[in-house]
């Protein structure tokens, strides 16, 4: 992913609260979400065609981990391992605190630099940026977002998603309000500005999520395979195992 928000422990139905944009190469084929049964604990997320890995996933523990790049260094130098592999490796541990016990065992110096935000369906979160050695960062209830800068590091694009996540409570439609903070553009609609990327290269904005779970309401999943603003969501929330 390359921006993620979160709304937690703030509605009164779904503790967790997620929307997310993938932004990446055009021309990079992969997965939309499916379930990935050969995994320690089963979890839901899309997969990567050339690398193998997912840029987030929820499993059926309960436990949602997604990953973004980090700019900073030589970001867009090629290394040996994969950026997605540490989300799956993340979601065999089953419960919050013990994924946050094995970022000690994630390597960082053969993989690019990235950010992890890390969520269970009671609204408990932490971020790890691999900048800072994987030290998790617990989130306080309420909206956050986490894009391609170190977290906490202020950003027009982080302050439009959580300036929208806020206003949650004013949406008639909770889905399609947060589709709406996603498809959001600012300025030039670049990669330094905006949430929903378009640029004149191969790359920009090329799938979106929302998760809604927790509580005691059916969890919901909304996937689209394109730009939010132009993209229309489908329902993925037979996937998730409380279906």
């Amino acid at each position: 992913m390359c921006t993620v928000g979160l709304i937690l422990q703030q509605h009164p139905t779904y503790p967790l609260i997620v929307a997310a944009n993938r932004d990446e190469s055009t021309d990079r084929p992969s997965l939309a979400p499916l379930r990935w049964t050969d995994q320690p604990i089963p979890f839901v997320g899309g997969r990567d065609v050339i690398a193998g890995g997912t840029w987030m996933g929820f499993s059926d523990a309960g436990v949602l981990i997604a990953l973004t790049n980090l700019w900073v260094g030589d970001f867009r130098k090629k290394r040996p391992r994969s950026r997605g592999a540490v989300v799956s490796a993340l979601l065999a541990a089953g419960t919050l605190d013990e994924a946050a016990a094995r970022l000690s065992t994630i390597s960082t110096t053969d993989r690019g630099p990235f950010n992890l935000i890390c969520a269970d369906t009671t609204g408990r979160a932490f971020t790890a940026c691999s900048a800072d050695g994987l030290a998790p960062r617990w989130l306080s209830p309420g909206c956050h977002a986490v894009s391609n800068l170190a977290p906490g590091t202020p950003w027009a694009k982080t302050d439009a998603v959580r300036s929208g996540l806020s206003r949650w409570h004013e949406a008639d439609d909770l889905t399609a309000h947060l589709t709406a903070v996603l498809a959001t553009h600012i300025g030039r609609r670049d990669p330094q500005h905006s949430v929903c990327v378009h640029t004149p290269m191969s790359y920009g904005t090329v799938s979106s999520t929302i998760l809604l779970t927790g509580g005691t309401a059916p969890s919901v999943l909304r996937y689209c395979g394109g730009p939010p603003c132009v993209t229309p969501m489908r329902d993925c929330s037979a996937l998730l195992p409380s279906a």
